[in-house]
């Protein structure tokens, strides 16, 4: 197995290096052909062959460049070991939730067309999910005791005559084991995606509460099960959880949804997992300290109210940009657990924030860059899985000055990050105050090294 992975290393540099001499011989045709002078009748007939010669190269490098690319495909499609089909990993699960909603005071009351008032209390949700069973061939998959990840569709109906529509949500999900054995296992679970078919509200609509605003909403899911093994494929699910509906304030009206439920499903493996009869493997454990640093962007929307106060507010269609460099430090404690801390420099875009409404189109009114700026201050947390990561931190606004009145320094950051490379990562953050309010969506780039 080393000898043909150095034979196809040694192939590949070869093709490099033909390739790279191929590229100077053009370079130096082209070259030929401004500098050298020769007269017109000899040049026509250099360049019918020069032609000629050129499209043979580049035929040449074409294929050499297309050998290079199958080389790994068809060497993996030749090695000894057959791989796993695919349908032998899917798992497949049904469930239904039933749940109150979190309610604030009036905030989710609904007033239907005949003018009766009714409240937000009881909703149903029921989730379809196809995933993929890990199998241990990487080394954290063994570590988190086989986890299983992949994507869902879920409705969303509240219970009598509401007019807010029965959403969809489409989503990832991340299904974790704190205990697994034979006969049961106990499960947690992360959920990411987007809900849609909401009948959203206006600003100022004095019929309907004012909940949701946009037609498209994040949607998050956390949640723990307990499963009990019916064989060795099916397994019978029950448990409950915390699922949220926002759109971070990036278009009012923004109250939001959180609903409390409990579940029950049915899981099913399409075939038995390889490592059924293996226990998983102890992680490999040392604590070490990084830093990361990432650019975070995002939008948010607000409401103004100048004359009457008894008037419903508007925001003018006005939307503002969010934005935070962040710089942070962690120091691993646990094979997945890691401690946060760092600094941040904030821009918020709705700092003294007011429409020019001098001309018939609002515009945005003008505010200095310092009152835009701040520095913030954050503690908390990752829970790493694999090139995943949950993230969860508390801030505080240290400097700031042009927002002293809208919302608390306070701060909470609930987010998940997905490490594409070694040291470079992707995600999203929900930013939020009082722990309920959405502040803004981060949708961030940044990097990592270990110290």
């Amino acid at each position: 197995m080393v000898q043909d992975t150095r034979s196809k290393q040694s192939i590949c540099k070869k093709g490099l290096h033909l390739i790279t001499i191929i590229n100077i011989i053009e370079l130096f045709s082209v070259l030929a052909q401004k500098l050298v002078p020769v007269d017109v009748a000899m040049i026509v007939a250099k360049l019918n062959r020069l032609k000629t010669i050129m499209n043979t190269i580049s035929t040449l490098k074409f294929r050499i460049l297309t050998i290079l690319f199958l080389l790994p495909f068809l060497s993996t499609a030749q090695e000894a070991t057959p791989k796993r089909p695919f349908w032998k990993s899917l798992s497949l699960s049904s469930t239904v939730y039933s749940g109150s909603l979190l309610k604030r005071g009036v905030e989710h009351q609904l007033v239907s067309p005949e003018g009766q008032t009714y409240s937000l209390d009881r909703s149903y949700l029921y989730a379809l999910e196809v995933g993929v069973q890990s199998q241990g061939r990487q080394a954290w998959e063994s570590v988190a005791k086989f986890p299983i990840y992949g994507i869902g569709l879920s409705r969303l109906q509240f219970q009598g005559p509401f007019r807010i529509g029965g959403p969809w949500a489409l989503y990832g999900f991340y299904r974790g084991f704190a205990v697994r054995t034979r006969r049961w296992n106990w499960q947690y679970k992360f959920g990411f995606g987007a809900s849609w078919d909401w009948e959203k509200q206006q600003i100022r609509s004095a019929t309907e509460a004012n909940i949701i605003g946009s037609d498209i909403n994040s949607y998050i899911e956390i949640g723990s099960t307990v499963a009990i093994q019916l064989n060795k494929l099916l397994s019978i699910e029950t448990g409950f959880g915390w699922i949220h509906y926002s759109n971070g304030n990036s278009r009012l009206p923004q109250k939001g949804i959180n609903v409390i439920a409990s579940s029950l499903g049915l899981r099913l493996l399409l075939a038995e997992p390889e490592w059924s009869h293996s226990a998983p493997r102890q992680a490999v454990f040392r604590r070490k300290n990084e830093i990361y640093g990432y650019i975070a962007y995002g939008i948010r929307q607000v409401d103004f109210n100048y004359n009457d106060p008894a008037a419903p507010t508007e925001t003018y269609g006005l939307r503002y940009m969010m934005a935070n460099l962040t710089i942070g430090f962690n120091r691993q404690l646990r094979p997945r657990l890691k401690l946060s801390s760092g600094f941040e420099l904030n821009y918020d875009g709705t700092a003294d924030a007011h429409p020019d409404l001098s001309t018939l189109q609002p515009r945005k009114g003008p505010v200095s860059l310092a009152k835009r700026t701040g520095f913030s201050l954050f503690g908390g947390m990752e829970w790493t899985e694999g090139p995943l990561a949950v993230v969860l931190h508390l801030g505080y606004e240290v400097i700031r000055t042009g927002t002293e009145d809208q919302y608390p320094r306070y701060y909470q950051r609930l987010g998940v990050k997905y490490h594409y490379t070694r040291d470079l990562f992707v995600g999203v953050n929900i930013r939020a105050f009082r722990y309920h309010v959405a502040k803004y969506i981060e949708w961030h780039m940044g990097i990592r090294r270990d110290l």
